[in-house]
């Protein structure tokens, strides 16, 4: 699959994931989103998302209507997804690998950079003390003395 993350800043894709909900692609159904319903579910005012509207449709992501509302473009429904997929990824890491309750994953804090720089280094934290092995399979570092002496 094609990466469209270049021509991109985290907030178009978040509109874009966005539009996706709202319009039922996931089901199956294509309908149009209206701007306010979009600004109501982003949190901004509809100047605001009427403003970045117009700069996804320079971009080719979106087809506007003043009358029926915002459509995803091809490109657009590959951001998307791409954006949903990762979020679905994380949730699942958070779950399986660090052990979160499906109560603590929760879709804003994902979204959240911080968020996601923080469980990344504590998964490399978690991580770089196990080293896989050719004959025992995984084998903790923390046992050896990171810093043997010669005699």
């Amino acid at each position: 699959m094609q990466m469209v993350y270049g021509s991109t800043t985290a907030g178009m894709l978040e509109y874009l994931a966005t539009i996706y909900r709202l319009s039922g692609a996931s089901n199956g159904a294509l309908t149009k989103v209206t701007t306010a319903r979009l600004a109501e579910k982003m949190h901004v005012s509809p100047a605001t998302a009427s403003s970045m509207l117009k700069r996804l449709e320079t971009l080719g992501f979106v087809q506007r209507s003043g009358v029926d509302g915002v459509k995803l473009e091809h490109q657009g429904r590959l951001a998307a997804l791409q954006l949903i997929r990762r979020h679905r990824l994380l949730e699942v890491f958070l779950m399986q690998v660090m052990k979160f309750s499906w109560d603590q994953v929760d879709a804003d804090l994902i979204a959240s950079n911080t968020l996601l720089a923080t469980v990344l280094w504590i998964g490399s934290m978690s991580f770089a003390a196990i080293r896989p092995t050719a004959h025992t399979g995984i084998r903790s570092q923390r046992k050896r003395d990171p810093c043997p002496m010669k005699s």
